[in-house]
């Protein structure tokens, strides 16, 4: 009667667990957003070589920057070169507003009207 009443305790608390526990609900993964206009330049050490000099000046796309130590670099051993992260890789204003307005370049005289409609003198 006790090992009867054992197996039914263990049948009861395995049917508890395998009908009644409600799963851990998995916690959302933090979404991280990319920018992907997101630069860096290479920012040269004190005594750094003159690749890394030269290449300081040019701002480069995170996914198309050089690795460090750079190629041409003759102090690779003890390089301590690193990079200067901006969030946008354009700078000053933006593009969209420098370029011509058709809007501003027609002189708001209709040529329409006028007698001569081609480009002939018959016409």
């Amino acid at each position: 009667m006790e090992v009867a009443l054992g197996i039914l305790l263990m049948v009861i608390a395995a049917a508890y667990f395998l009908f009644f526990r409600r799963p851990k609900k998995e916690q959302p993964k933090p979404t991280v957003t990319r920018n992907p206009y997101a630069a860096v330049r290479v920012k040269p050490h004190e005594h750094a070589c003159n690749a890394a000099f030269d290449m300081s000046h040019r701002t480069f796309l995170v996914s198309e920057a050089p690795i460090l130590p750079l190629q041409d670099c003759n102090k690779s051993e003890s390089c301590r070169c690193g990079y200067r992260h901006y969030d946008d890789r354009r700078q000053g204003s933006s593009r969209r507003g420098e370029s011509i307005v058709m809007t501003d370049a027609y002189n708001k005289k209709e040529r329409r009207d006028e007698e001569q409609h081609g480009r002939r003198k018959d016409d």
